[in-house]
């Protein structure tokens, strides 16, 4: 940047003014020239606010710059100085040279991602003239696949690319526990998560049991069998524990009515119990 300043007097008791131009500094291109300039005003400056130049490199490249109100080159200073800058850094992802530690033109790197993201883009930048080119690629997020039992996506691979949706739909049977869409994120998980279908119990659905709970009813038809000989063993015990209940209720009775015996003639003993009161020839009949 060059600054210029000039000083006009005025006058007799007048002060001197003093204005300044900021000029762009002069390219000098060693290994190029200059094909053009266009002025938008009339300055002291060889190239001064607005001013546009087009110059070429001797390896056939074209190019503009454009002189800023604050006196330097947009988008660079003409050069014709084929070094690049360092390759463009890639989130989740790394470049490596192809040709030698320094970067000149026709040197190329090329880019790998990291484990469990994939590389959107040209993998492959050349260093021309100045520039890296084509642009740098991306490294997406793989997320994998939602695992959803009884459920069917929408689209079904075995990874998903980065902002990738996903519409859950479940089976007949069942309902969804959880978002119906979900989104790839970067860090490869699923937003807002992962959900469930679970199983829609008919109102016909009853609990079999003695004490607790022996058997649910149950989708799997292998399941369903194996309760429902559960529940005839279940009333098949029911059936043993009252036979069992009633001789040693006929038991007990039959031991009252020995004592009885003792103290009384046979046929005044009566035994009570919940029923109403039993006779000898009542107990006799229970005892068989």
């Amino acid at each position: 940047m060059t600054r210029l300043e000039f000083f006009s007097n005025q006058g007799e008791g007048e002060q001197t003014q003093s204005v300044s131009e900021l000029c762009c500094p002069i390219p000098e291109l060693e290994n190029g020239e200059i094909i053009s300039k266009s002025t938008g005003s009339v300055n002291s400056c060889a190239y001064f606010y607005r001013d546009t130049v087009h110059y070429m490199c001797y390896k056939k490249y074209h190019f503009e710059a454009r002189c800023r109100e604050d006196g330097t080159w947009y988008p660079k200073t003409p050069t014709c100085d084929e070094h690049c800058d360092f390759p463009p850094e890639v989130a989740h992802g790394r470049y490596e040279e192809i040709i030698g530690f320094r970067v000149f033109i026709q040197n190329e790197v090329i880019y790998k991602c990291d484990e469990g993201y994939a590389l959107v883009g040209v993998a492959k930048l050349s260093c021309s003239s100045s520039h890296w080119t084509p642009a740098a690629p991306q490294c997406k997020a793989l997320c994998p696949k939602p695992e959803i039992a009884h459920a069917k996506l929408s689209v079904n691979k075995d990874q998903y690319l980065q902002a990738a949706n996903v519409t859950i739909q479940c089976d007949s049977g069942y309902e969804l526990d959880g978002p119906q869409s979900i989104t790839c994120l970067e860090d490869r998980t699923w937003y807002p998560g992962v959900p469930k279908c679970e199983w829609v119990v008919p109102e016909s659905c009853e609990y079999v049991g003695k004490g607790r709970k022996i058997m649910q009813c149950l989708p799997n038809p292998a399941d369903v069998k194996m309760a429902l000989e559960l529940y005839k063993y279940s009333l098949e015990i029911e059936v043993l524990e009252r036979q069992i209940e009633k001789e040693m209720l006929t038991g007990c009775w039959l031991a009252r009515l020995h004592h009885a015996e003792e103290d009384n003639a046979p046929g005044d003993v009566r035994v009570t119990n919940r029923e109403g009161t039993l006779s000898p020839e009542d107990l006799i009949g229970l005892s068989s």
